[in-house]
């Protein structure tokens, strides 16, 4: 007799991601999610991983590989499978450097160039030795898309953006002249011409309190006995009519 799954072996067979289990999922995305983490520690660890001349060496590097890859992929595409692509690799690479050694050798190692000597390869492999003296030209090309587009972007984010926008316009037209703004209508209408005036009356008003208070002040006995008798009244009344 099967037994029923318990809560949370259901819980964990609902759980999917993109249609896949949560195993299934990292098996699948795990090296990109790990390609990404690598990434951003190295973004944060390091001040020159993502400056244009690392990355440019990281695709050099990842040239050799870039196309093993392509070709397994058009292999795996046809339904075969080559597991042979290490060793073939290494060993292609080790006869073609033995062999350009030895080309090497007969052309400059028997008989050396002279100072001035045109190369004796320049004519025979004519715009290809030309490009491969230049190295392919990679440099100025890499000069050409990258760095001088990157400094044109600095030069402008620099001149036309923090300087002439941020630090000449905002400044000096926001925050400068907002805050001497702010600064002179706190000074004149809001400090003199209401906080000021406000304090004018009531000193005129202290003023004029103190003037009529001093007439009842005049050492008269019957005046003070008078004021009592008023208060006396005043208070009886308030209890009578309460």
């Amino acid at each position: 007799m099967a037994r029923a799954g318990t809560p949370s072996d259901l819980t964990k067979s609902r759980i999917r991601f993109f249609g896949m289990t949560p195993a299934g999922f990292i098996a699948r995305f795990g090296a990109l999610f790990g390609l990404i983490i690598l990434v951003v520690f190295l973004s944060l660890t390091s001040k020159v991983f993502l400056t244009p001349d690392n990355l440019a060496n990281v695709v050099r590097q990842a040239t050799v590989n870039a196309l093993l890859a392509v070709g397994l992929l058009l292999a795996i595409i046809t339904a075969g499978i080559d597991l042979s692509v290490g060793s073939v690799l290494g060993v292609s690479m080790s006869l073609l450097a033995l062999i350009a050694i030895g080309i090497s050798w007969l052309i400059y190692g028997r008989q050396p160039l002279a100072a001035g000597q045109a190369d004796p390869l320049k004519k025979p492999l004519g715009l290809l030795f030309t490009g491969m003296e230049n190295k392919w030209f990679v440099d100025e090309a890499y000069q050409f898309v990258f760095i001088q587009p990157y400094y044109a972007l600095a030069g402008f984010l620099a001149q036309k953006v923090d300087w002439d926008f941020w630090h000449e316009w905002f400044h000096d037209a926001v925050i400068a002249k907002g805050f001497v703004g702010l600064a002179r209508f706190l000074a004149d209408p809001v400090d003199l011409g209401f906080v000021d005036r406000i304090s004018y009356w009531l000193s005129d008003l202290v003023k004029a309190s103190a003037e009529t208070l001093r007439k009842l002040q005049n050492g008269f006995v019957r005046s003070y006995a008078l004021s009592v008798l008023v208060g006396v009244v005043a208070i009886l009344g308030y209890l009578l009519l309460k």
